[in-house]
């Protein structure tokens, strides 16, 4: 945007035409000053060295620019959506073939939009710049445009430059438009004004380089501080994301769920694995192998049958949850078939006492574990943990927040010290894959072909000993009333809390 001399003159003339002011452009209407600019002549400014110009694509073959931008690199902005072709949208039609990694159907990017692109990333002869919104208005994601997917796949060694999540996007402080406004910016700062509490029932202290941000209600400060123990998956849910424990436990947000939706396949999933090993045991088809494998999905089929019926839910919703979770279970059962393990007693919904177990450092412990798999006469024994979704926790549970299973593991070493707890984690049934380890003395008892990791007794000890302090600072917050989020974290796709917190949401996070 070059700058333009008459434009000081005219905005001039504007002012001395303010309420009170007698000026050139005194009592014009709307009508009337655009009528005034359509005929005034700009001048150029005469030293455009420093100047910034918004052109469209088309017209960058006339310029040789040293720096570009391109704005509003989103899927169905840029390129604009296409008009309906078959029953596959283009998005639809690129995520297939990505998966892939073969061109399965047909995919048009190129076109006028395609040669736009590549016109402004090819005119610049220094350096370009490519912008892409993270989030819309309200928090949702925002897929990436194509046009940028294609170069940072062709170009690996790029990172991004800067980013900025909604949260980011505030006000100076003095310039904000209204109350709210001019809270987060304060937030935002650091400040707090002096008589004024702008952010009500929040503190908003600066320490250790960040704002912290917690609860003031005393009351409720008062009693989290004298809870006396927190369920693993609390802790775990507060080690993954503070806003998210805030949001579902102190504030009692709950997302709406729809017939047949993943809390409801879950919830029936785990019921017909935790009624399935016992019965499987008491009909010796345990361990799994290829040879009992088929007999064990017949009487999972019973019991998915039976749990679906007390589920009361209408016909055809009942048979779509059926087919979903029987699948996920047959799927299951036939993965564990063929590790070659020798369990002798599998253990479901195995409860720790009400009171909770000491870990050390204020943390105690509730929960109830979904299996455990047991050798009596070497005392050994594994802990799993059933996640009916997609999303594989990291392989380094403490950074991660998944805390669960350790936990679990922690427990059981201070309710049972004559037990080794020699393998164990998280089977994701719905991605087909695990994340846990296995000791040398824990292989035979999950099976040599286990999707649990190798490791040594010193590498457990270690990995737990983590996890411990990693829950401690989880309870220590959530007894303080903490719930800032850590910086640097990227939300996983599938958090439907976003459109309220307004974090950037990614490939996803442990």
């Amino acid at each position: 945007m070059q700058a333009m001399g008459d434009w000081g003159l005219l905005m001039g003339a504007h002012e001395l035409g303010e309420p009170g002011r007698q000026g050139a452009l005194s009592g014009l209407s709307a009508g009337a000053l655009l009528d005034f600019l359509a005929e005034t002549r700009l001048r150029a400014a005469g030293d455009p060295v420093d100047a910034l110009s918004l052109v469209s694509a088309t017209r960058m073959r006339l310029r040789r620019p040293e720096v570009v931008f391109v704005l509003g690199l989103v899927d169905q902005e840029f390129p604009e959506a296409e008009g309906a072709r078959g029953l596959l949208s283009a998005r639809l039609r690129r995520d297939c073939n990505r998966c892939a990694g073969v061109r399965l159907v047909d995919e048009a990017v190129e076109g006028q939009d395609a040669f736009l692109f590549h016109t402004a990333v090819s005119a610049a002869s220094r350096m370009v710049y490519l912008s892409q919104r993270m989030a819309d208005d309200d928090g949702g994601p925002l897929s990436a445009s194509p046009f940028l997917e294609e170069k940072l796949e062709a170009f690996p060694e790029l990172t991004p430059w800067r980013t900025r999540t909604l949260a980011d996007v505030v006000w100076e402080p003095s310039l904000a438009p209204s109350p709210r406004e001019f809270a987060r910016s304060c937030a935002a700062s650091g400040i707090l004004p002096q008589g004024v509490d702008p952010v009500s029932w929040l503190r908003v202290r600066e320490g250790a380089g960040r704002l912290e941000i917690s609860l003031r209600d005393s009351e409720n400060v008062a009693w989290l501080a004298a809870k006396n123990s927190f369920s693993a998956g609390e802790i775990e849910t507060y080690a993954r994301c503070p806003v998210l424990w805030f949001l579902e436990k102190m504030v009692g947000v709950e997302i709406p769920g729809e017939p047949g939706d993943s809390l409801e396949l879950g919830s029936l999933v785990h019921s017909v694995l935790a009624a399935l090993y016992p019965a499987l045991g008491s009909l010796k088809l345990l361990p799994l192998s290829p040879n009992t494998v088929k007999e064990a999905e017949d009487v999972a089929e019973e019991i998915l049958a039976r749990e679906a019926s007390e589920e009361g839910a209408d016909e055809g919703r009942a048979a779509l949850l059926s087919a979903h979770a029987g699948y996920l279970v047959r799927d299951h059962l036939r993965r564990e078939a063929g590790q070659g393990a020798e369990y002798a007693t599998v253990l479901t919904e195995y409860a720790l006492p009400a009171a909770g177990v000491d870990l050390g450092e204020g943390v105690i412990v509730r929960g109830r574990i979904d299996r455990l798999d047991l050798d009596a006469e070497q005392g050994l024994c594994a802990v799993v943990d059933y996640k009916t979704g997609k999303f594989v926790p990291q392989r380094d549970w403490a950074a991660s927040g998944s805390l669960q299973v350790p936990l679990y593991m922690l427990a059981l070493q201070q309710l049972h010290p004559q037990r080794e707890i020699v393998a164990g984690g998280y089977l994701v049934l719905g991605a087909g894959k695990a994340s846990g380890f296995v000791t040398e003395a824990g292989q035979t008892l999950v099976g040599v072909r286990s999707p649990w990791r190798s490791i040594d007794c010193e590498g457990r000890d270690s990995l737990l000993e983590d996890c411990r302090h990693a829950a401690a600072a989880a309870v220590e917050g959530m007894r303080g009333g903490r719930y800032a989020l850590p910086p640097g974290v990227v939300c996983p796709r599938y958090c439907q809390m976003g459109p309220i917190c307004r974090m950037r949401r990614g490939d996803g996070r442990g």
